[in-house]
């Protein structure tokens, strides 16, 4: 499916199987162009120096939220053999 038509598939949701959603959109390069694409407008707006007010759309909310679980899970997994002899 489409960037376009993805995000019109996803407007007005009020829930998603986001783990589905990825399974069948979020390929390695779509989720490294749609990430950097959002870490790069980040990057801008924090050199304007001024307030901007954004809306995210569902798709960058749904790239958001499945890319943070994903690192939460690998900074988990690279953690637990350090604490693990403590517990």
């Amino acid at each position: 499916m489409i960037r376009a038509e993805l995000e019109a598939s996803l407007e007005g949701r009020t829930s998603i199987n986001l783990g589905q959603l990825a399974k069948d959109n979020f390929t390695s390069d779509f989720l490294r162009d749609h990430a950097g694409g959002l870490v790069q407008a980040s990057r801008m707006i924090e050199g304007l120096g001024m307030p901007v007010t954004y809306n995210p759309t569902e798709l960058d909310k749904c790239v958001a939220h499945y890319t943070a679980r994903k690192l939460i899970g690998d900074l988990w997994s690279f953690s637990v053999p350090s604490f693990k002899k403590f517990v």
